[in-house]
């Protein structure tokens, strides 16, 4: 269940690369299933302070391993970079990490 909320701003959806789903690209690069992926995207109106094209909240469950949410948080950026091909650096990624009965899914309260 890793969904990643992004920002985005005008010049990275401008140049995003058409017809490619960022879900496979990242499913592939974490070498994790896409089927309970999600990203969506939002534009970017107005940003203050050090500014980035892409910027990502990443929400985890709680049972993933260290190294699994490492893996996710790294391979969302490749991902991301790749699909408004831009530099890595232009990505922000942060994660939280949601417990158990801390989601709703289908009208139900989703536990792991």
């Amino acid at each position: 269940m890793p969904i990643a909320h992004c920002i985005v701003s005008p010049t990275a959806l401008n140049s995003a690369a058409h017809g490619s789903d960022p879900v496979e690209n990242w499913a592939q690069l974490s070498e994790e299933s896409a089927d309970e992926m999600t990203i969506t995207l939002v534009k970017r109106e107005q940003q203050y302070g050090k500014a980035y094209h892409i910027m990502a909240l990443l929400y985890l469950p709680s049972t993933w391993s260290e190294d699994k949410a490492i893996n996710l948080k790294l391979s969302l950026a490749t991902a991301l970079a790749n699909h408004f091909s831009m530099p890595v650096s232009e990505v922000f990624v942060i994660a939280r990490t949601l417990e158990s009965g801390e989601a709703v899914e289908n009208g139900e309260i989703v536990n792991w």
